[in-house]
């Protein structure tokens, strides 16, 4: 793994982890993404990726999250109204 790799890797779980999401690194034939289960959110991500994927999948799990809650703010604010 580059510097530069781990550096983004280290940065994007900061992020993740902000937003109150636990990664799961895994071995398994799946899709990577997130959910909630057991009211604890979690991240699960295949950990035989190349890190350049993880970066991308993790890049494009916050930005699906970071939709999602701003979704949510706006459908409260609708409400509030």
């Amino acid at each position: 793994m580059s510097a530069k790799e781990k550096l983004s890797l280290k940065s994007l779980s900061q992020e993740i982890h902000r937003l109150g999401y636990r990664i799961i690194y895994e071995k398994g034939n799946f899709q990577s993404g997130h959910c909630i289960v057991h009211n604890r959110k979690v991240i699960v991500v295949n950990k035989f990726l190349s890190d350049k994927v993880k970066i991308l999948i993790l890049n494009e799990i916050i930005k699906s999250i970071s939709f999602e809650v701003e979704k949510t703010n706006q459908t409260v604010t609708s409400e509030e109204e």
